[in-house]
């Protein structure tokens, strides 16, 4: 005797099926990201090194730790420093706001007599990219007076094969190249975040100090509404498969595997945790038209005084990650008066 299964329980079936395979899909999606097609084509990395005057240096051990290390007082006054011209266009532009913006980023040669570096600064990169994401604003610094080291984040380019951290395992790696450049060098250690990278450094601050200064740009907030909110954007399909409120538990999911939660990634928040006395001069660099980092909570941070925050009126959070003249000279009188 054969038995038909009802059309409805088929249709149950595969429905359960289908959000099954969506949740392991985005739990995949998160956890490896990869770099975001971030990758420079048709150079070599011996040629990127040189362009951006970086040197591939390594901390061996275990599980050893690759980095690029821009050496400031090794520029010499021949360098001629990359320059870079960007169009980007704005999908949805707001009305009065101009959909195709064009920016810039045009650096001077070094002089003959370049000073000692001032410190160290180390550049975290955003979610689903890579080094080579942050290579523009490693060699403005280096002309700024300062050595740079910037790596691949868990999940992300070299690092790729294991899966993002989301703080734990990362600030040890991050805390390993802040020893040893501190050893070698005795100088004082800056960080530099962009989006998740300043997440990473605020855990840093929070869970390690001694940090001389942090510059965050378009610092992530509360990670699963920024999440959702990209995966709107970036996957209409999946919109129309699942509800933002799925999407939101399997966020969520995610992070509690991985022992943490949304509100315990926002850099605002690990912030406004911190001591006054624990906390380092502080720059945030935040785009007026910012969807994905929560305005409030950046607002927030400007009654702390050891935080100034500065606001870009016409970008977005994309348009944030672009390193152009306007970012770089923002950056250069705070770091004067540092």
């Amino acid at each position: 005797m054969r038995f038909r299964k009802p059309l409805s329980t088929i249709c149950i079936a595969l429905l359960l099926s289908m959000v099954s395979g969506c949740a392991h899909f985005i739990e995949q999606k998160i956890l490896y990201p990869g770099d975001g097609g971030m990758v420079v084509e048709g150079v070599s990395d011996r040629e990127l090194r040189e362009i951006y005057h970086l040197q591939a240096r390594e901390i061996a051990g275990q599980r050893r730790l690759p980095f690029y290390f821009g050496d400031a007082e090794a520029l010499t006054a021949d360098f001629m420093p990359p320059k870079m011209d960007f169009t980007f266009r704005y999908s949805n532009a707001p009305k009065g706001i101009e959909p195709v913006r064009k920016y810039k980023l045009e650096l001077e040669s070094p002089p003959k007599d370049f000073p000692s570096a001032k410190g160290i600064i180390i550049l975290l990169h955003s979610y689903s990219t890579n080094a080579q994401s942050v290579f523009f604003d490693s060699v403005a610094l280096q002309l700024q007076g300062y050595h740079t080291a910037s790596f691949d984040l868990l999940g992300h380019g070299q690092a790729g094969q294991q899966p993002v951290s989301f703080g734990a395992a990362d600030l040890k790696r991050l805390h390993r190249l802040i020893t040893t450049l501190k050893q070698q060098y005795q100088l004082p250690v800056i960080l530099y975040g962009k989006s998740y990278g300043a997440s990473i450094a605020a855990q840093y601050i929070a869970s390690y100090g001694s940090i001389s200064g942090f510059i965050a740009v378009a610092p992530m907030t509360d990670f699963t509404p920024a999440a959702t909110r990209v995966a709107k954007s970036s996957s209409p399909l999946l919109t129309k498969l699942v509800s933002d409120q799925w999407l939101q538990t399997t966020f969520e999911n995610v992070l509690t595997e991985r022992q943490t939660n949304s509100r315990q990634l926002s850099t605002p928040r690990i912030l406004l945790r911190q001591t006054t006395d624990s906390l380092p001069p502080t720059l945030i660099l935040a785009g007026g038209l910012d969807k994905i980092s929560d305005p409030e909570q950046i607002k927030a941070l400007a009654t702390i005084d050891a935080v100034k925050v500065k606001y870009f009126d016409n970008r977005g959070h994309i348009e944030m990650m672009i390193f152009d003249n306007q970012l770089n000279d923002s950056i250069k009188p705070w770091l004067n008066n540092l």
